[in-house]
């Protein structure tokens, strides 16, 4: 297997609160979309 097509294979992150799709940025850790990160902060 090329090591592109390591990175074309995996799955996309997941919210563990809702489990909506998480557009990744490259410095971002957080496991939670937005729309639940804006619920725990207010």
């Amino acid at each position: 297997m090329m090591p592109l097509e390591f990175y074309r294979n995996i799955p996309g992150k997941e919210c563990c609160q809702c489990g909506a799709q998480i557009i990744e940025q490259h410095e971002s850790y957080h496991s939670e979309c937005e729309h639940c990160l804006s619920k725990v902060e207010e």
